[in-house]
């Protein structure tokens, strides 16, 4: 059964908040906050995190990394999971680890994943957790135990989240700059691959790329405009994504040329530079729904 819908040009989506994140518990009862962001290094940034009950109780949580794109809540909203940061120690930089709790407060332990977590994502109909860590995507459960696992094409930006289902999850990516973006549909239950598809920026936004073989791809060769630079490989892979669970829809953007390419003296010599523009697709992500294996797993 096919999983991948029929891509459509969209505009951009609002930007995403980057100061104030907040989130609210499926059943509406809980509210975790992520605020008063700093920065403690060059492009390496940090969140105050506050729970709050509907109630009026709050708690302070450790400080949060990577909180972008994140699903902390559980689908029962009684777990709530983000990557956490610690300062204070000796080491660099300071240590990360998935921090996974019930909302009235009790840790759980959980397995030593090696760091940054890119995503951590609970999915939408059961008590499973997913994390990406260094080229592996995780399943646990509620109780912080492995699951399931399975490798994306690459460690460099994969997408990852589940179907609306929730049986199943996927991964976006490619195996290096010579090969095509696909995205492979995966088992919860096992990790194994259901389904792979292509998903190439090339045939979905496709362009007249031959006059732009010279932009290097290994160097910020693309002009976005108000001073902004982009490597030149944003050429051929997405560039930016936004998913939402419960309906299944992906949105997916590219650069492409908006001119010649120009000449550029740096100090290596000459290289190619263009101005670009972000295109958006958008398209649905559908699954196999097996409400039999489903209801078995949520009973498990």
């Amino acid at each position: 059964m096919r999983r991948l819908g029929v891509a459509r040009a969209i505009g951009p989506p609002p930007p995403e908040p980057w100061e104030q994140i907040s989130h609210r518990s499926p059943d509406g009862e809980w509210t975790l906050r992520f605020h008063d962001v700093d920065e403690f290094a060059m492009g390496a940034t940090f969140w105050e995190v506050e729970l709050e009950h509907r109630g009026g109780r709050r708690r302070r949580l450790p400080r949060a990394m990577g909180v972008m794109g994140i699903e902390p809540f559980s689908a029962d909203s009684r777990y709530v999971a983000y990557q956490a940061v610690t300062f204070g120690g000796s080491s660099w930089p300071p240590p990360r680890r998935l921090y996974l709790a019930e909302v009235t407060g009790r840790r759980i332990r959980t397995p030593r994943l090696r760091a940054p977590l890119w995503s951590v994502q609970w999915s939408p109909r059961t008590l499973e957790l997913l994390v990406l860590s260094e080229g592996t995507v995780y399943v646990l459960d509620e109780a912080g135990r492995r699951r399931a696992r399975a490798r994306t094409p690459a460690e460099r930006g994969p997408i990852i989240g589940w179907l609306p289902s929730g049986d199943e999850f996927f991964i976006v990516g490619r195996r290096d700059d010579a090969s095509p973006t696909t995205i492979s549909f995966h088992s919860a239950a096992d990790g194994a691959v259901v389904e792979r598809c292509p998903l190439d920026p090339s045939d979905l936004v496709p362009y007249d790329s031959a006059p732009y073989e010279s932009v290097r791809r290994d160097a910020f060769s693309l002009e976005a405009g108000a001073g902004a630079t982009g490597v030149g490989s944003l050429l051929d892979e997405w560039s930016d994504a936004r998913y939402d669970a419960a309906t299944g829809t992906l949105q997916l953007a590219v650069l492409r040329p908006v001119g010649p390419p120009r000449a550029k003296r740096g100090r290596r010599g000459t290289d190619a530079t263009v101005s670009v523009e972000e295109r958006w697709i958008a398209l649905t992500l559908g699954s196999s729904d097996r409400d039999g294996v489903l209801k078995q797993r949520m009973s498990g």
